[in-house]
Parts: C-alpha cells; sequence; structure tokens
C-alpha cells in the first residue's frame, strides 16, 4: 500500500519517503536524501481521474475541509465504525467494549469491513451485519450514513456493495 507502516519489511511506500535506508528492500538513498516531512499524504479521486498528493494536501484541490480521524494502530488504517445507518435503521454501532473497526485501503476506493467477528463467525462480524441490510428494500430512504470520528458522512444506497 502507499500508507506508512512500520512494521518491519513492509511495502508501504511512505516508509520509503521517511526512512531514509531500507536494507530489506535493498533500497538505499543517497546522500542527498531528505526525508519526506510531513509524513502525510491524500488521495483524491472522482469517477474520472485521481491524484495522489505527498507531503500534505493541496486545500484548493477539495470542495470543503478534510476530516481527520484518529487511526487505531501503527500496522495499518483501522478506524473505529461508530454507527452504519442503512434505511433508517442503525446496523453497525462501534460503541462499547468490542467497537467494530474499519479498514481503509491506498489500494482500493473503499471502507473494508472485517468479515469475521471475534468468535469467527461471519454472521456476528462488521461485513455479515452490513450484508444483511445492503441489498434493503428502503423505501423513501435514499442514503445511507457512516459516522466515523464524530463526523456523520452520507452515502446513496446505491454506492453500498458486498
Amino acid at each position: 500500500g502507499f500508507g506508512f507502516s512500520n512494521m518491519n519489511r513492509t511495502a508501504a511506500l511512505l516508509k520509503t519517503f521517511v526512512a531514509g535506508d531500507r536494507p530489506d528492500w535493498g533500497i538505499h538513498q543517497p546522500k542527498t536524501f531528505r526525508p519526506l516531512r510531513p509524513a502525510q499524504f491524500a488521495m483524491l479521486a472522482d469517477e474520472d481521474r485521481a491524484e495522489v498528493q505527498v507531503g500534505g494536501w493541496d486545500p484548493n484541490s477539495m470542495l470543503g475541509k478534510p476530516v481527520f480521524t484518529k487511526m487505531i494502530n501503527e500496522t495499518g488504517y483501522g478506524v473505529i465504525l461508530e454507527q452504519l445507518t442503512i434505511c433508517n435503521q442503525s446496523v453497525i454501532s462501534g460503541v462499547g467494549s468490542q467497537p467494530f473497526i474499519g479498514i481503509f485501503d491506498s489500494g482500493c476506493t473503499c471502507l473494508a469491513l472485517p468479515s469475521l467477528s471475534e468468535d469467527g463467525k461471519r454472521e456476528n462480524s462488521a461485513m455479515g451485519v452490513f450484508e444483511k441490510f445492503a441489498a434493503a428494500k428502503c423505501g423513501n430512504a435514499d442514503s445511507a450514513e457512516i459516522k466515523i470520528g464524530g463526523k456523520t458522512f452520507s452515502m446513496p444506497i446505491t454506492e453500498l456493495t458486498t
């Protein structure tokens, strides 16, 4: 992936930009190498084109303001999925002792949900619960809402896929 991971032998490209030499990968930076600071990137996309911005982001390339949320680990881009509402029904609530974790992956354009729960069952997992409702007939409801980092995002029901 493009993002940062501090694990040894990770293929994370951002680590190469900030770490200098990576002997496990046969990468030796020149003496003139300057680590990327800040160690940030932005991925922007619409239906026709995409771009990666390295070292931060250009606010002129976005509509609105960026939203920041805390990542819950250093080996990936996991976030606590606080709420998922489909057809005006709360189908996933990640608040409590066993929160649902969603993973943003720079290699795809989606929020990946775990397909197994802690007890090893698909039907109790975030993805299993989502699948039960994703194909629902929603009547007048034409959007789903997802809450991450205290911010709620709406999306058309047609954007939900399994």
